[in-house]
């Protein structure tokens, strides 16, 4: 379960940034990411999960989601699309 993304809070000369230090979460720009457009003009970047564990050659992997609500009970299950490992 996962309640707070680690990040250290900072600023340069254009103002106030954060940097995300936690393990399994990756940020990437849209540049870097032919195909995927942002929802909105100004979003500039996308989160993606990583998943740590080892992987098998040829299995094949499916992982579901869990939004807790404030009370840690389950609001909403989402199911991710079926990868195969090459």
């Amino acid at each position: 379960m996962m309640e707070k993304i680690a990040q250290l809070a900072g600023s340069d000369f254009k103002g106030p940034l954060t940097e995300v230090v936690d393990p399994f979460i990756i940020m990437l720009g849209y540049s870097d990411l032919p195909g995927l457009t942002p929802t909105l003009p100004e979003f500039t970047h996308a989160i993606f999960l990583i998943d740590r564990q080892p992987v098998l050659k040829g299995a094949r992997y499916k992982y579901f989601l869990v939004r807790f609500d404030p009370t840690k009970e389950i609001e909403r299950v989402i199911v991710t699309n079926e990868i195969t490992i090459p």
